[in-house]
């Protein structure tokens, strides 16, 4: 090998570990990011929040951020609770230990009738001694409770301020006012409220249905929706035209269960 190729050899390796070394950074520096649409913060010691503190350390949990779906935040959850979005860097939760730092009955009633978190409900519930406030506040709290409620203005209520998904679902599956429905299914944040609320019996306006069909931010809540969809020429075009799979999947579904009873 002459000076001149042995030089060039040389030159080529260099390049080589330059190269391979430039790589490495940047597939190790991509790796420290979230993989997927929550922007993620590391988890803290303790955080306060009114009227609890969290404890815990490592991954206990404690991703925070805005979806970048619908915008909205969410702590320490799998899932968006507004569209229902999944978040892939989610770290499934460890046990931590929640503190009650009040003993305010009034917000002790509304930790235990709104947190999303059932370990703070739990614990807030403890704290309160009161019987005419756990009469009050059990509804929100326990299915088996709501079932015992009879007055639509408080199972409107409870179906769109408590914490607790099967309260809220109960609540909605014994709403009959379909102008309060209707609110629900416009309104509601939770996605699995509005769900509940299309699935009712007593949401049956077309209308209603398209509006929900096209623009709910819940790929499920959605297809509910045009599961009840009566209108052929409405169904036909979101087969022809609609790019969600299990949207047209929803609709040949019920153009087909349509065209069979007539």
């Amino acid at each position: 090998m002459n000076r001149k190729m042995k030089k060039g050899f040389i030159y080529t390796i260099k390049f080589a570990l330059t190269f391979l070394a430039l790589s490495s950074f940047v597939f190790l520096n991509n790796c420290s990011k979230p993989v997927n649409n929550i922007e993620s913060k590391p988890p803290e010691e303790a955080r306060g929040s009114r009227g609890y503190r969290i404890y815990g350390g490592g991954h206990v949990g404690l991703y925070s951020g805005k979806c970048s779906n619908c915008g909205a935040y969410n702590e320490g959850r799998s899932t968006c609770w507004r569209c229902g979005t999944v978040f892939s860097n989610y770290i499934t939760e460890l046990p931590r230990r929640i503190e009650i730092t009040t003993n305010d009955p009034d917000i002790l009633a509304d930790l235990v009738k709104t947190n999303t978190m059932k370990i703070v409900r739990d614990e807030a519930l403890k704290k309160i001694e009161d019987k005419a406030l756990l009469d009050e506040i059990m509804p929100y709290y326990d299915p088996s409770a709501t079932e015992k409620v009879d007055s639509q203005a408080q199972l409107f209520d409870i179906a769109l301020s408590s914490g607790n998904e099967d309260v809220r679902k109960t609540a909605i599956r014994k709403i009959t006012n379909k102008e309060m429905l209707a609110e629900i299914v416009k309104e509601g944040e939770y996605w699995d409220v509005r769900m509940e609320a299309v699935k009712n019996p007593n949401i049956a306006d077309e209308t209603l249905l398209t509006e929900i069909a096209k623009t709910d931010l819940n790929e499920e809540v959605r297809a509910a929706a045009v599961l009840k969809l009566t209108d052929q020429q409405l169904l036909s075009e979101i087969i022809k035209k609609e790019i969600n799979w299990n949207l047209r999947l929803a609709a040949y579904e019920r153009l087909r269960k349509i065209l069979k009873k007539t």
